[in-house]
C-alpha cells in the first residue's frame, strides 16, 4: 500500500512540475495572444522583454528583440502587428514616434 501511495504522489508531482514549466509570469490582464508569443519566443529566445504601453488610450505591446538581426514589434491587444523595427527593416520612425508618444510604459516580462 505504501508503494502505491508513493507512486501516486510521484506522478502528481511530475504533472505539477510539468505544468509549471509552461507558465509565464505576466500580469493577469495580458492578452492571451501576447502570452502565447512570449511562450513561443521563450523557446527560441529572441524576445528579451515585453512592455505594455498606452497609446491613444489603447494598450499596445512592445516586444523587444535585442539580437543582432532581431526585429522588435509593436502589437495591439489582438496581436496584430502595428509596426516593426530593427533587423533588415532598420529604424522605423513611425514606431519610434509611437513609443515616444506612449504613456504608462511598464515592463511585463523579461527573459532574465
Amino acid at each position: 500500500m505504501k508503494i502505491k501511495g508513493s507512486i501516486i504522489i510521484f506522478i502528481i508531482t511530475i504533472i505539477l512540475i510539468g505544468n509549471s514549466c509552461n507558465k509565464i509570469d505576466v500580469p493577469k490582464d495580458t492578452p492571451r495572444c501576447i502570452k502565447q508569443k512570449i511562450k513561443d519566443e521563450g523557446k527560441e529566445s529572441t524576445f528579451q522583454s515585453v512592455y505594455k504601453l498606452t497609446y491613444e488610450g489603447k494598450n499596445i505591446y512592445l516586444l523587444v528583440d535585442t539580437t543582432n538581426n532581431g526585429i522588435s514589434i509593436i502589437s495591439n491587444s489582438d496581436c496584430e502587428t502595428i509596426c516593426s523595427m530593427g533587423g533588415f527593416v532598420g529604424i522605423n520612425e513611425s514606431c519610434l514616434e509611437m513609443i515616444k508618444q506612449s504613456t504608462d510604459k511598464t515592463l511585463i516580462w523579461s527573459k532574465e
